[in-house]
């Protein structure tokens, strides 16, 4: 009984201790997982139902609606993470090459840049998850998350947003 219970301890406790290190873990559930991010337009981003909708209204070359959040460096610099999110989507055709759905890293140091992500053509699609890893190089200074839509016009909808505790060191 007593190795019962010693085992079920350390297993709480690894749990525990790994939800601890996550660099991000955001379903969506309410307004509340919207604190910590910048929301621009202000008025783009709600949540309703566990799903994170963010609308942009106008097809144009520079039109842009996201959400952004400024990512804890130390944790994460000198490391590879991994990101990865559910979306479904309802854009026009983009007016530029790169333009569609925001799912990004970006940041760094004045001598390197990250600049990572997942492209998906815009379209009307259901729930599938992506995902990418990136490097971030031991020197940077700040990491950003966005999540929106860029020069398309329509919804984008995310729930699951998930950065794991790196477990690759760059050193």
């Amino acid at each position: 009984m007593k190795k019962y219970i010693v085992t079920l301890a350390l297993a709480i406790t690894a749990c525990a201790t790994a939800r601890a290190m996550e660099i991000e873990s955001v379903k969506f559930d309410g307004e509340a997982d919207l604190n910590g991010w910048q929301i621009s337009p202000s008025n783009c981003a709600i949540i309703s139902g566990g799903v994170l909708q963010i609308t942009n209204p106008v097809r144009a070359e520079k039109s842009r609606a996201e959400i952004v959040k400024n990512l804890p460096i130390k944790k994460v610099a000198g490391r590879r993470i991994y990101v990865s999110v559910e979306l479904a989507q309802d854009l026009t055709p983009s007016v530029s090459r790169w333009g569609g759905k925001i799912f990004l890293i970006e940041g760094g140091s004045d001598n390197f840049y990250v600049y990572a992500g997942n492209y998906i053509a815009p379209g009307k699609s259901d729930w599938a998850e992506t995902s990418f890893f990136t490097d971030v190089p031991l020197e940077s200074k700040n990491l950003r998350m966005h999540l929106g839509v860029e020069s398309s016009s329509g919804k984008i909808l995310f729930k699951n947003l998930k950065i794991p505790p790196p477990n690759i060191c760059l050193c």
